[in-house]
């Protein structure tokens, strides 16, 4: 089976110093977007072929039936979705959810990063350099946002295509520890409402546990 690493490598260069921010794999598709603009300067392929490992191995893993999880980093815990399965991010101290093969193709990766402005201006920034990372990569809708939880966050949704696969790619951002907000970047096939309703409930069940930057 072969796995897609996502059109956000290079946007999370530019918007975290050099690294990345939201490198979102959609199983069973090719690497896609991210090499075929390579003239833009794609991330190091040490590091995609690292993400791309790490998917391939939770996908071939058995289901987890612990559906409360902690993030690798400690700082905040989710409720794991029926059919998904979590393994650890290659590039950060944070988790990635995979779904199941027998579930379909999908992913949901934690990234985080500096705070540069409000979730507003940070939204605005990836509004911008969503596009530049893949062809046909066009803005659904920008918006902000109270989870249930209470908390503000910025939600920006894209469809794109990734070889011969169209997807919806949604991305929020929310405070984090002090200084740095959190990026959860949820990609599933482009239709797959179930999914996308999935990525959301997963963001409202995220709770941290240390003090939030106020943004």
């Amino acid at each position: 089976m072969t796995s897609f690493t996502s059109p956000n490598l290079r946007l999370i260069s530019s918007l975290i110093r050099s690294s990345l921010v939201a490198m979102v794999g959609l199983a069973t598709l090719s690497v896609g977007c991210a090499e075929a603009k390579n003239k833009q300067g794609a991330a190091p392929k040490d590091n995609r072929n690292a993400l791309q490992n790490q998917i391939d191995k939770t996908n071939a893993q058995s289901d987890k039936h612990d559906l409360y999880q902690t993030d690798y980093s400690k700082n905040f815990s989710y409720i794991l979705p029926p059919g998904w399965q979590v393994t650890q991010n290659p590039m950060y101290p944070h988790d990635i959810l995979v779904k199941q093969q027998s579930e379909g193709k999908g992913n949901i990766v934690l990234a985080d990063q500096q705070a540069k402005g409000s979730l507003s201006k940070m939204s605005a920034e990836m509004v911008d350099e969503l596009p530049k990372q893949c062809d046909e990569f066009k803005l659904v809708s920008n918006e902000m946002l109270k989870l249930p939880s209470g908390v503000n966050c910025a939600r920006l949704m894209h469809t794109g295509k990734l070889g011969e696969s169209e997807i919806c790619q949604v991305n929020y951002l929310m405070p984090y520890t002090r200084g740095r907000i959190l990026v959860i970047t949820g990609t599933v096939i482009k239709g797959d409402s179930e999914g996308l309703n999935t990525v959301e409930k997963f963001t409202a069940s995220v709770t941290m546990k240390k003090k939030k930057l106020s943004l």
